[in-house]
């Protein structure tokens, strides 16, 4: 289905998550921020949240570190959202699973419970806590909107 790669596209963050996504990196929840990007950007589109970026962070994520399964999750993203297969032949495809990421990322957030004052906890059990959370949240994910999602 992959119709157009740039391979030289650089996909945005908001610089706003980015201590989550450190500590979710460095808590060894996800491996790259591309995995945390793309499970995002399907929360984001499954529950309509299409959020456009204040301030993107000043690193990139480069397109080499998405295979050949995230790039047909973008293309899904974005031909779901436009409805035409135009979209695959264009760039505007990433800015629109950028923005599913930036709204997605927020609910993943919520689901998670994670908010600010416990990024600088790093207490062992914390951190497996937020991991069953996380396998409950991929295992259990309903295709609901937010209010309906049942992850326990």
């Amino acid at each position: 289905m992959v119709e157009f790669i740039d391979l030289q596209y650089r996909f945005r963050r908001n610089s706003e998550h980015e201590n989550y996504m450190k500590y979710l990196i460095n808590g060894k929840l996800f491996n790259e921020y591309k995995d945390i990007m793309v499970l995002s950007s399907l929360i984001g589109y499954e529950n309509g949240e299409y959020v456009e970026f204040n301030t993107p962070a000043t690193d990139r994520v480069l397109m080499n570190f998405f295979d050949d399964a995230d790039i047909m999750l973008i293309d899904l993203i974005a031909y779901a959202h436009t409805q035409d297969q135009k979209i695959l032949f264009s760039r505007e495809k990433y800015t629109i699973f950028e923005n599913y990421y930036n709204g997605g990322f927020m609910i993943l957030l919520r689901l998670l419970e994670l908010s600010e004052y416990r990024l600088s906890d790093n207490d062992e059990s914390y951190l497996k806590e937020l991991t069953i959370k996380l396998y409950r949240i991929l295992n259990n994910y309903k295709i609901y909107k937010e209010e309906h999602l049942e992850i326990y």
